[in-house]
């Protein structure tokens, strides 16, 4: 196997791939899952039903999956109906519901340099991360992000053009909630392989929601998405059983954990403090920027001003904390260098963001398997929140935008072979910077 992955259309392909990688961690997590079933509220047998009605809910509008899940476990040596229970675990499982996603859009006169932003941290139970490019069925590829085990994903940046985020939504009253339909998650991959612009990804939530697959968020919450193109921005706030949906032209805009569309509010239930701060939180920090850029976005995605209320947290005052964090630039052109991802494989404080041009053949291995993750979870347990990596993060992630404009500029008037060839190689070198960089911090 090449170091350099790229994950395949063909499901079973992507699954053989993905199971072999990420092995050893997914067997250690249903093993735990398993374990914390004989202590949970929800049992063995619970789950297994769980399981088995996730099963059939994406077998009606992504059966395709069901063969990857298939092959996952093949490859990875777990049975895949483990895989389908940890996709429909309930509300608490591992632990008290957590604080969760701040995601922001920029777009037009509102971004510095007129390009459509879309920053997302993720915030949940510290898990591995693993980040990967695939084709698409439909043609081009996808850059994105998702935690071991999971169907879905994180974060999406694809080459068609479009970003997206999810964050969990508002508590909802009852009634509005599908236990073990489709979650953000599951809803973000839909869009990621089916939509081509902010109106086709609104109309695949509209799909879901008319095929009655979709669920929720964390067992009891709604949920939020940001989409991006090159032109505009679309929030969506959604529950089981209906969505609400804002354009963003040439506007910013910040969405936390909590429904702000009225049309939404009659089905949510009161916001906490926390999500309330957060939000709150990163309306200053842009509005202080005027015209964000992409810096203006990373000191966001490391802001911890807050404590346990910080944009960018950790779990040494609760149970959840920021696992990663991704600023897409949305640009038109699939081949444009610019167009690209500042990725954060771990922990913002632990780690160095990453430029991930859309026009490469795939990622280094460590990125797909989780291993790049794990040294950031490392030296995040070592070290803690704190500023020891700031110098070290300012001058080298310099260093790679530097190099990323470099690179980009001798490759784009070439044949397109070779653009994405040399972007490929920076990454890869850029990868290999930040591991040397993590492994000389480790104790």
């Amino acid at each position: 196997m090449s170091d350099r992955i790229l994950l395949d259309s063909d499901p079973r392909e992507a699954g053989r791939c993905t199971g072999a990688l990420v092995a050893g961690r997914l067997r250690d997590l249903v093993s735990r899952m398993w374990a914390q079933s004989e202590t949970a509220h929800c049992g063995p047998t619970q789950l297994d039903e769980r399981g088995e009605r996730f099963r059939a809910f994406v077998g009606r509008i992504a059966p395709e999956w069901l063969d990857e899940a298939e092959a996952v476990g093949a490859a990875a040596g777990v049975n895949p109906s483990d895989i389908f229970v940890l996709n429909a675990l309930p509300g608490g499982f591992w632990s008290p519901p957590a604080g969760n996603c701040t995601s922001c859009l920029v777009v037009g006169s509102a971004s510095a340099t007129t390009d459509t932003l879309l920053h997302k941290n993720r915030d949940l139970l510290d898990s591995i991360q693993t980040f990967h490019v695939a084709r698409l069925a439909g043609g081009g590829q996808v850059f994105a992000s998702r935690d071991v085990g999971n169907i879905g994903i994180g974060h999406f940046h694809s080459d068609r053009p479009l970003a997206g985020a999810n964050n969990t939504g508002s508590p909802l009253v009852e009634g509005e909630l599908r236990d073990c339909g489709l979650t953000c998650c599951h809803l973000l991959r839909l869009v990621a392989e089916r939509a081509f612009s902010c109106d086709e990804a609104v109309a695949v939530l509209e799909d879901a929601l008319a095929r009655e697959v979709a669920g929720g968020s964390g067992g009891t919450r709604g949920m939020i998405f940001l989409f991006a193109d090159p032109d505009r921005g679309v929030l969506v706030e959604m529950t089981s059983r209906r969505l609400a949906v804002r354009e963003v032209c040439d506007d910013t805009l910040v969405r936390s954990n909590h429904f702000l569309l009225d049309e939404m509010l009659p089905f949510a239930q009161p916001p906490t403090h926390n999500t309330l701060r957060r939000a709150e939180r990163a309306r200053e920090l842009l509005a202080a920027s005027g015209q964000p850029n992409l810096a203006d976005l990373q000191r966001l995605a490391r802001d911890h001003a807050d404590g346990p209320d910080s944009i960018c947290c950790d779990d040494a005052e609760h149970f959840w904390m920021t696992v990663s964090a991704c600023t897409h630039v949305v640009r038109p052109q699939a081949t444009d260098p610019l167009a690209h991802t500042r990725a954060m494989m771990g922990h913002p404080h632990n780690t160095l963001a990453i430029p991930v041009p859309r026009a490469i053949d795939g990622l280094p291995a460590a990125c797909v398997s989780g291993e790049l993750h794990e040294l950031a979870r490392a030296l995040y347990r070592a070290k803690g929140c704190g500023a020891h990596m700031a110098a070290l993060q300012e001058a080298h992630e310099r260093a790679m935008a530097m190099e990323l404009a470099s690179v980009g500029a001798a490759a784009r008037f070439g044949p397109e072979e070779t653009l994405r060839e040399a972007l490929g190689d920076f990454v890869a070198r850029a990868v290999e910077r930040v591991r040397t960089a993590l492994e000389g911090l480790l104790p």
